[in-house]
């Protein structure tokens, strides 16, 4: 872990504020015990959140009415964030069995 922060810190630092139910905690330090870059990381942080902060927002307002466009259109953009966030993550890690298989070959 501490190699791919270090490696791709904004775009780990992103995927991993945009996944719903990462804790911040865990993130920052993490991050902070690796190399990534205060400017990746702020930067990562700022942009990451605002999918989910929108979408719990919209969510929340309009929770009313569970059936209402704002409220479905908020918990499918829920369910895509953490969908695309696995995937991504899921090609990660076979990239780096790839890489890993390569090097002891």
């Amino acid at each position: 872990m501490d190699r791919r922060l270090t490696e791709q810190g904004f775009r780990s630092v992103f995927l991993l504020r945009v996944l719903p139910g990462v804790p911040f905690p865990a993130v920052n330090f993490a991050a902070a015990f690796s190399g990534v870059r205060l400017r990746s990381f702020a930067a990562a942080t700022a942009l990451g959140v605002v999918p989910g902060t929108a979408a719990y927002v919209v969510a929340g307002a309009s929770a009313s009415s569970p059936t209402s466009p704002a409220f479905l259109i908020s918990v499918g953009a829920m369910i895509a964030l953490t969908a695309l966030t696995l995937a991504s993550m899921r090609r990660a890690r076979r990239a780096v069995t790839a890489a890993t298989a390569q090097g002891a070959a």
